[in-house]
This record gives structure tokens, C-alpha cells and sequence, in this order.
């Protein structure tokens, strides 16, 4: 994992998830004002990271990115690299 067990809060609440931090989650701020897409702008949000042209919001040598996506009962997965 991660972290170990019973650090997950604290290293979440340290800013680690953070970008230009240890692992950069939800650069393009999640699924808010998502709609009904399900995780499309995810894997365009991941092609911009790892093309390197994501702005202000670019992870420093990103080389691989894991998007998932969960609607009713069904959940996926994809994971890019570079």
C-alpha cells in the first residue's frame, strides 16, 4: 500500500495526496461538475498528465496514472503509463 495501517488519515490530512507531493490524487478535482460522464474527463485528465501538458496542474515526471470509475454496481479500472 500507501501507507501503513492507521496512517492513511494523517497522511492525507500532511497534504501528501496533494500535486508536487508524494502521490498526486485528483489533479483535475475529482468529479465535481462531472455530470454524467463516469469517468471520462479521468483518463483525459491522466493523457494530459502524462503528455505533460497539464498546466498549473501537471505532476512532475508523471509516467503512469490509474483512473477508476464506479456507476450502480459497476466499477473500473484502467491504468496508463507512459
Amino acid at each position: 500500500g500507501f501507507c501503513h495501517k492507521g496512517e492513511g488519515g494523517p497522511f492525507v490530512e500532511e497534504g501528501r495526496i496533494e500535486i508536487g507531493k508524494e502521490l498526486p490524487v485528483n489533479t483535475h478535482g475529482g468529479f465535481l461538475s462531472e455530470g454524467y460522464l463516469h469517468g471520462l474527463n479521468h483518463v483525459a485528465e491522466a493523457v494530459s498528465q502524462l503528455r505533460g501538458d497539464a498546466g498549473p496542474r501537471q505532476v512532475k515526471d508523471a509516467e503512469i496514472a490509474l483512473c477508476t470509475s464506479l456507476g450502480m454496481q459497476i466499477g473500473s479500472a484502467l491504468i496508463l503509463r507512459r
